[in-house]
């Protein structure tokens, strides 16, 4: 259960990079990264052990794609770490059907969806929007290559 309140309660931050999947670079992400400071951080091209895992500190959640634990493949394009901070019940992941996109939907914060993508051609964002509630408002999608938070 969340004890600690998120210093800006009524908005979220948010670190997105690309790691390259460069484990020295995720390593310097979240040794970098303050849990005070940050709410969630979204990572591109993620560093993965030979299992398909991602590393992270205790203060972390670490969300993966939806379909990339359904499959077999391994390949993640997109991660992301929820700050432990947040209690694991003010938010949900929506299911996706791509290794590539990051999908969650948090109660807490007005009623939000946060997308993390890792595209390299435009993404078609049409089919997806069904997944999010009817209630929050749809985004076009920018020109690639892109990241849309």
């Amino acid at each position: 259960m969340n004890t600690q309140p998120t210093s800006l309660s009524n908005c979220l931050c948010i670190w997105q990079q690309n790691a390259h999947k460069s484990h020295a670079a995720q390593q310097y992400i979240i040794n970098s990264a303050n849990p005070a400071d940050w709410d969630i951080i979204a990572i591109q091209e993620p560093w993965l052990d030979k299992l398909g895992n991602a590393r992270a500190s205790g203060y972390w959640h670490i969300l993966y794609s939806s379909s990339c634990l359904l499959s077999d493949s391994s390949i993640s394009r997109s991660i992301l770490l929820i700050n432990t901070n947040i209690s694991t019940d003010t938010y949900t992941q929506l299911q996706i059907p791509s290794n590539d996109i990051m999908t969650v939907h948090s109660l807490s914060h007005s009623a939000t969806c946060r997308f993390s993508t890792y595209t390299t051609t435009a993404p078609t964002m049409t089919p997806l929007l069904p997944s999010c509630p009817s209630s929050l408002p749809t985004t076009t999608s920018p020109s690639p290559p892109s990241t849309i938070l």
